[in-house]
């Protein structure tokens, strides 16, 4: 971890690490939730965070996000979400016992039986929401595509009451690069109808196979450098 905390520091940014507690040994049918709530993962633990201290600088740590979205992609996305608020309570305990540079963000999707999943304001520093925009998906699901501020819109309600900064944890578009500009710089226009969001975070790759559905092409998030420095300059 540490070899990515400082490439994250040479461009003057403060890393986001995203935790995804995949059972050890996956075989064997272990409940991931169970398992860290018992202590069986405090050596990771131990270790990611004791990077973090050595580091020396704040990190935003991002633990068993998109918990709400229980389809069957993360073993943590459990509908058993008093497991998941112990497990997740019990990372943030250990991990304070070794350093106090820890913003931790509590990341669901953004679907409404969110609230379900809530640890409690005292054990999370930032709420991180999921925005990605697929215009073929969009015409599927909903006979047209949402635009920016009306996706982010319908999380976005879902959270400001819990008086809590927040964040896209992961954005992206799925367009050629005319549309992804045109629909980024409109979005980031409207960002300050949503006062609590402080940060918004690229998703600069391929997702998962499948997770769009097997009739669509598998996204491809990336955005184009050269965009990339025009909308958000790279400060020196």
């Amino acid at each position: 971890a540490l070899s990515f905390f400082n490439k994250t520091a040479t461009q003057n940014r403060w890393p986001i690490l995203t935790i995804e507690p995949y059972p050890i040994e996956p075989l064997k049918k272990e409940n991931i939730l169970v398992d860290v709530y018992n202590k069986k993962y405090d050596v990771q633990i131990d270790r990611i965070c004791t990077d973090i201290e050595l580091y020396g600088k704040p990190v935003f740590l991002r633990w068993g996000h998109e918990m709400e979205n229980v389809t069957g992609r993360y073993p943590w996305a459990q509908k058993d979400y008093i497991g998941y608020i112990a497990a997740y309570k019990h990372v943030v305990d250990q991990c304070r016992k070794n350093t106090t540079l820890v913003y931790f963000v509590w990341s669901p999707v953004g679907n409404k039986n969110l609230k379900d999943y809530w640890p409690g304001r005292e054990y999370v520093d930032y709420i991180g929401l999921s925005l990605f925009i697929y215009p073929e998906w969009e015409k599927i699901h909903y006979g047209r595509v949402r635009s920016f501020s009306e996706i982010l819109s319908e999380k976005y309600t879902l959270v400001k009451g819990y008086d809590r900064p927040v964040m896209i944890a992961e954005f992206g578009y799925k367009g050629n690069p005319v549309e992804q500009k045109k629909t980024i710089l409109e979005g980031f226009s409207q960002l300050g109808d949503f006062p609590l969001i402080k940060t918004v975070s690229f998703f600069n790759e391929y997702d998962t196979e499948g997770v769009w559905g097997n009739d669509l092409p598998n996204p491809d998030w990336k955005i184009q450098k050269s965009l990339l420095d025009e909308i958000v300059p790279t400060k020196n």
